[in-house]
């Protein structure tokens, strides 16, 4: 009925506007409910900054339903308006710099930021997550206390819709970070997200450093910075199968070295240089398969 009758939002005041925000976290509601948000933030400009300072108030609450209906119902239908996706989120994501980063604010600046992104799919068009947050910011959340900021920080890092999106010193230093805090990850279900994010990465070393060895481009730092990467990954692997270890550290472990020695994420498309020129059975000395044995029959032995 409001798109039909648009002079009906102006018939909306401050306080309903307000009290349509109150009611947002009941399931039953929120679909209509970012309808009618939505709607409104389309007929009439002037109340941007009631809708700013709202949705920051319900991203911060500790109200769970609340911001889960922000970040899973409202979100996305903001982002699939062009005006909203490009001028109203990204003032949201601005205002909220200026806040403490408590876990939630933090959280919800990630996913914000990873709509933005992934909603960009024109190569004229392409963003990254640096266009929108500080490293400073990043940081922190790779960092955090938080697994599911934690989590988010990942998923930002790790997922783009352009394949061939170059991974700076930055980005690797950030990934390996994350990876380097993350290996006793004990809960399954956080481990395979991590575990998957990690196949995107590898794959678009894949992809992006086989111009340079085509010699189709000249970046050959790429190439080196791609390589000390894959030796990060091997050795931290490999020495995270000792004695020492925990359970949970020699699961990632093991993961991590199925990716990189059995499955398919370095060979994508056929696109094999990358994954010669690593020659990865070279690594495999005899420290490395004894402690690989070694674990092998301890975890059957554990089971």
């Amino acid at each position: 009925m409001l798109k039909s009758y648009a002079t009906y939002a102006k018939l909306m005041d401050s306080s309903l506007i307000e009290d349509v925000y109150s009611h947002i976290g009941n399931a039953t509601l929120s679909v209509v409910l970012s309808d009618l948000i939505s709607f409104d933030l389309l007929e009439i400009r002037g109340r941007w900054d009631l809708h700013v300072q709202q949705i920051i108030s319900c991203l911060s609450t500790n109200v769970n339903e609340v911001r889960t209906a922000i970040k899973d119902r409202l979100l996305p239908k903001l982002i699939k308006t062009k005006l909203l996706k490009d001028e109203f989120l990204p003032l949201v994501l601005e205002r909220m710099k200026n806040l403490p980063l408590h876990a939630h604010c933090l959280d919800s600046m990630l996913s914000i930021t990873r709509f933005l992104v992934i909603s960009n799919k024109k190569c004229d068009s392409y963003k990254y997550w640096n266009d929108y947050m500080s490293l400073k910011t990043m940081e922190s959340a790779v960092l955090h206390c938080n697994v599911q900021v934690r989590l988010a920080a990942w998923l930002l890092l790790s997922e783009h819709p352009q394949r061939t999106k170059v991974l700076t010193e930055v980005d690797l230093s950030l990934i390996r970070a994350f990876i380097l805090t993350n290996m006793t990850e004990q809960l399954p279900a956080i481990r395979q997200k991590i575990l998957a994010g990690l196949r995107k990465i590898l794959t678009r070393l894949a992809e992006t450093s086989e111009q340079v060895l085509k010699g189709k481009d000249d970046d050959l730092d790429r190439v080196k910075r791609y390589n000390e990467f894959i030796c990060f990954l091997v050795s931290l692997s490999f020495d995270s199968l000792s004695c020492e270890a925990n359970f949970d550290r020699r699961i990632m472990a093991l993961s991590i070295i199925r990716c990189l020695y059995l499955e398919e994420s370095l060979k994508v498309h056929g696109k094999v240089l990358f994954l010669e020129q690593l020659n990865l059975p070279a690594t495999l000395n005899s420290k490395r398969l004894w402690r690989l044995i070694f674990c092998k029959t301890w975890h059957r032995k554990t089971l």
